[in-house]
């Protein structure tokens, strides 16, 4: 198993988020569903009973309530590269996988970090 690990390094607020990530790799393999676990506008960390290797390219399909995209889907299309993978803590999906999103939209960037400062906030109260 292939993996790194970084520091926290992070650009972006986050998230704790519970969502179903659908996931294709690059060359249109099979669609594989994560469990999301936090988000940001930079990236994703998902739970995976499937092993990716670190570099890899992949499709993602994210959903988020009605209102965080504007005038378009509630579904985002984002690319993605694996930059960390680590075995989880039993008693879920085996794999911890990281994952940064690439060449972003300002649209889709700005829905993300709305989502993510909206969700904080609800969380907090």
């Amino acid at each position: 198993m292939d993996t790194h690990t970084f520091g926290e390094r992070r650009q972006h607020e986050r998230a704790e988020v519970e969502v179903v990530v659908l996931c294709r790799g690059s060359r249109g393999e099979a669609v594989v569903s994560f469990d999301g676990e936090n988000i940001s506008a930079g990236g994703i960390l998902v739970r995976s009973s499937v092993e990716l290797e670190v570099g890899q390219s992949v499709t993602l399909e994210l959903s988020l309530p009605a209102g965080f995209v504007p005038l378009g889907p509630s579904t985002l299309s984002l690319e993605g590269r694996i930059v960390r993978v680590e075995r989880a803590l039993p008693g879920g999906q085996p794999f911890e996988l990281g994952l940064n999103f690439l060449d972003l939209t300002q649209q889709q960037e700005e829905s993300l970090a709305k989502y993510v400062r909206r969700k904080n906030l609800l969380d907090r109260r």
